[in-house]
């Protein structure tokens, strides 16, 4: 019997660069989701390196016989998770029925889950406190076959938080929900079969923590044809080479594959990772973390252009590749606290856009974790967001403020006499062209007087 004490000390705060706690392979599975976590842990090998957490739905009446299970088709040690567990490399941790699983300071705790209509363990509480930990870009996070959305938002939390991700292939699952839910984030860096699973996954943690190489400008350029061979044009025309670069490095990691001459042949040839490559690199992470400079600076020019306005119409703002809403929702929070403040008479109104539309719909439905809601005041949690379930939404009136949609700010016409633009993170990705040329496009729809901010760093 597990039993879970109430509280326990926490003995430390775990950094992204502390290397005593092993590398955490985290793993969500439902319904379903027996098989393909045998399968994944049969493909598994001892490095020393790395130890995997997983969160199987369970009844929480039964006793578990997947510890056994799992004993049996792996090499790694299996243990079943007690309270206050110190995690040890090569090893695999198995959630014990009745609990919820989370990280802290280096252990594993068990929490008694409460009566709710979710399943348990929680997979997006364990991928949420890993993010909250600070450990997470040494996570990576699987999901499995499943029912429900059960590790979605946690996986998109974690991946935002600097962890690898990856799903099953959700026609591979006889449970496709949970899959298709994590991949509708667009946030998975690699889904597959769970045998692509397990190779990807010890080719992750044998070699993407690696220091990072500068690319052979002989491979950089097979790279750029495989991107027109592969139909992949708008990378080549508008991003860097540096860009394209790491992000091929990525991919090709996962894939298992030794040189960017390598992957640029998958790329040709796979019209399916082709569209993975570009995806990922037109997704944006985004924060509410406002001790970055930028962000301060930004909502402070911000305030005081608003303030200064007393026009008729209401002061107009675009936050252009807005992610999953951070950016508008800060700048809405301060815009509608200045208004309070001030008694000011204009209202505002915020155009928030992006390229892809799984971020356009995160971001319209306004929901975070406490994790990823970091970094604001408490007070103005307090007063623009409401409980939802386990998450936070920003409340509808502020909601009502901000017209969000998908847009290609390189390609399509600009919103005319706006009183501010934000483009952040955007300018450095691009070739110095078409940085110049969007630039160009996006002073041309600032009103006489209005601001274009772009951040210090990339004026």
């Amino acid at each position: 019997m597990v039993k879970a004490p109430q509280s326990v000390p926490v003995k430390r705060t775990l950094s992204s660069t502390d290397t005593a706690t092993p590398i955490v392979v985290a793993v969500g599975s439902s319904a379903g989701g027996i098989e393909p976590v045998l399968g994944l842990v049969s493909a598994l090998r001892k490095t020393g390196t790395y130890c995997v957490v997983l969160a199987q739905h369970l009844s929480a009446t039964n006793a578990s016989v997947l510890p056994e299970l799992v004993r049996r088709r792996t090499s790694l040690s299996t243990k079943t998770i007690e309270h206050w567990e110190p995690l040890k490399p090569d090893t695999v941790y198995v959630t014990p029925p009745g609990f919820d699983v989370v990280f802290e300071a280096g252990h594993l705790l068990l929490v008694a889950a409460a009566r709710r209509i979710t399943p348990q363990p929680s997979v997006d509480q364990l991928f949420e406190s890993l993010a909250n930990s600070g450990l997470a870009p040494r996570t990576l996070a699987i999901v499995l076959s499943g029912l429900g959305s059960d590790g979605s938002k946690g996986l998109h939390t974690l991946k935002r938080a600097g962890a690898l991700t990856m799903v099953q292939r959700p026609a591979d699952a006889s449970s496709p929900d949970m899959p298709e839910a994590s991949l509708a984030t667009g946030c998975v860096d690699f889904w597959g079969s769970v045998e692509q699973l397990g190779e990807a996954l010890m080719t992750s943690i044998e070699r993407l923590h690696l220091p990072a190489t500068a690319p052979d400008p002989a491979q950089l350029a097979l790279l750029i044809s495989a991107c027109r061979t592969g139909g992949v044009d708008y990378a080549v025309d508008f991003f860097s080479d540096d860009s394209l670069a790491q992000m091929a490095q990525l991919r090709g990691a996962l894939l298992g594959l030794n040189s960017l001459a390598d992957y640029a042949q998958r790329l040709a040839l796979d019209s399916s990772e082709a569209e993975a490559f570009l995806r990922q690199l037109l997704q944006p992470i985004g924060s509410f973390d406002q001790s970055v400079p930028q962000r301060k600076g930004l909502l402070s020019v911000l305030v005081d252009e608003y303030l200064r306005w007393s026009g008729p119409d209401p002061f107009r703002v675009w936050s252009v590749g807005c992610a999953s809403g951070e950016e508008p929702y800060a700048m809405a929070f301060a815009l509608q606290d200045a208004r309070a403040r001030a008694q000011h008479r204009s209202d505002f109104l915020i155009y928030a856009t992006d390229l892809l539309p799984e971020q356009i719909s995160l971001a319209r439905a306004g929901t975070y974790t406490p994790h990823e809601l970091q970094g604001l005041p408490e007070d103005i949690v307090g007063r623009y967001l409401g409980r939802r379930l386990k998450h936070l939404q920003v409340n509808l009136d502020l909601r009502r403020k901000i017209l969000f949609s998908v847009h290609d700010a390189m390609t399509e016409p600009a919103w005319p006499a706006l009183n501010f633009i934000a483009c952040l993170g955007i300018l450095p990705s691009l070739r110095p062209r078409y940085a110049q040329q969007l630039l160009l496009k996006l002073a041309a729809a600032v009103r006489r007087g209005g601001v274009l901010f772009t951040g210090a760093a990339e004026g």
